[in-house]
């Protein structure tokens, strides 16, 4: 089926694009406008993620010329929103994220100026008004977006996977006409069209290229002669520069996870006194890089969506709005399954679970508690996202390695008294079983062709970023 299909959105028809963040969304939404503008059809884009102007850049960007007048109109809901000071243009009214009413009065102005049926609301994204208001997202979508579509109009509205509860992404999408599902995999972006007004249900496959963003970190990074090694350099180059959506064009960016665990428990092996503390330090200071790493390798816009995101950790309701985005991340990279345990999280103290953790499959019960990279990366994050916060910390409390059938643990604003006899290295009796673990996993594969590591959801599979801290 020709994606054109499912880029052009029906009259009367409110269509809900979701996905993970990067999947795509933004992209398709540019193609419906753009479909709008070649027919100088009315659109009011409804942005709550850039400004008007960089809507316009990335549009003329992907070839856009010079739309006709009144054929784009723009509600703000970005430049108020994150403290900007508002420039008055005469197709742009300001709102505000966080006030769904100040949208919808927007929307409405817009579009009694424009004196006619047939106008497309494309609404770039849904996310950060819900992140604001929660549930009252789906009685504004209900209220609202529905009864603009019905009134001989069209909308896409646009909505990150993981932002929320899935109750209530669950509700959005009964409200939506049609649904519309990006999903990422390791060659090529999903389109999975779940249900149409004109389309019947079916997947298109994309083949993946590089996105800005990741263009824009990696021309900094080999710009400023941050990769020094030996070849380093060339290969960043190649990167940068190749459409292939991954790091190693032949073999894809995604390994066994036996692999890694081979690395690291190899290490326990030839320094076991030292090395739990080791992991855990690396894994936190890498990841307190975080709001450095934002701010050298991501357009200000998206600079100032971090900021107003992710702003004081030690508060439960920003430690959610932060893990809604990190918990997607380590999903999308086979990490883990991880879920933040809201209800016995206070200030300063957040609980975390872990199902199939890539630190400690096939290392059931072996009397040490194995988790070392996302525990130790949220403390740092922490720390690097709220620096006037002082020190994080965390510890495990339940582990796939002590006959728990998941992992749990705490991260902690401040020291954590027992922390230091967690890292201390275990004794001859465990370091023997992890090394038997290996050795038959290994000898298994070799010989008789066993799996090596499987897991029931995420599969055996994990991302070289997890590899590089190995």
């Amino acid at each position: 089926m020709p994606l054109s299909e499912i880029q052009e959105v029906p009259k009367e028809s409110l269509i809900l694009l979701s996905g993970p963040p990067g999947a795509g969304k933004t992209t398709f939404c540019h193609q419906v406008v753009l479909n709008n503008v070649a027919a100088e059809s009315p659109i009011i884009f409804v942005t709550t993620e850039q400004s008007p102007s960089s809507i316009l850049g990335r549009l003329k960007e992907k070839g856009m010329g010079e739309p006709a007048p009144g054929v784009i109109n723009f509600v703000d809901a970005f430049t108020e929103t994150v403290g900007l000071a508002c420039t008055q243009r005469p197709d742009t009214v300001y709102a505000s994220c966080a006030d769904l009413n100040s949208l919808s009065m927007a929307a409405t102005k817009l579009k009694e100026g424009i004196g006619q049926q047939g106008v497309l609301l494309a609404f770039d994204s849904l996310t950060s008004p819900y992140l604001f208001c929660g549930a009252e997202i789906t009685r504004f979508m209900r209220l609202f977006l529905s009864k603009f579509a019905a009134e001989g109009n069209s909308v896409v509205a646009l909505i990150d996977e993981g932002c929320g509860k899935e109750e209530e992404l669950g509700a959005m999408m009964s409200i939506a006409d049609g649904i519309i599902k990006m999903e990422m995999k390791e060659n090529s972006r999903t389109i999975n069209v779940v249900k149409h007004p004109k389309v019947r249900p079916t997947k298109i496959e994309i083949p993946l290229g590089r996105t800005e963003s990741e263009r824009i970190g990696v021309k900094y990074l080999f710009d400023n002669d941050l990769f020094d090694v030996p070849g380093t350099r060339q290969y960043i180059k190649a990167w940068r520069h190749g459409d292939e959506a991954t790091l190693r064009r032949d073999s894809g960016d995604y390994v066994n996870l036996f692999w890694p665990n081979l690395a690291q428990w190899s290490g326990m092996l030839w320094d076991p006194k030292r090395f739990p503390k080791l992991k855990y330090d690396l894994n936190k200071e890498d990841a307190s890089a975080l709001k450095e790493m934002v701010s050298k390798f991501f357009p200000w816009h998206l600079r100032l969506l971090f900021k107003l995101m992710f702003q004081n950790p030690s508060k439960v309701k920003d430690m959610k709005k932060m893990m809604n985005y990190f918990i997607t991340y380590l999903k999308q990279e086979r990490s883990g399954i991880v879920e933040y345990l809201e209800d016995i999280s206070r200030t300063g103290e957040h609980y975390f679970r872990i199902y199939e953790n890539f630190d400690c499959s096939a290392f059931e019960n072996v009397g040490f508690a194995m988790a070392a990279y996302v525990p130790s990366n949220i403390a740092g994050m922490c720390e690097g996202v709220g620096k006037e916060s002082g020190e994080w910390n965390a510890i495990e409390t339940k582990c796939i390695g002590l006959g728990d059938p998941y992992c749990e643990f705490k991260v902690v604003q401040g020291t954590i008294d027992e922390l230091k006899d967690s890292l201390v290295a275990a004794d001859n009796t465990v370091i023997e079983k992890i090394h038997n673990r290996l050795m038959d996993r290994l000898i298994g594969f070799m010989l008789n062709g066993n799996p090596l590591v499987d897991r029931p959801r995420l599969g055996s599979d994990i991302h070289l970023h997890a590899v590089g801290h190995a």
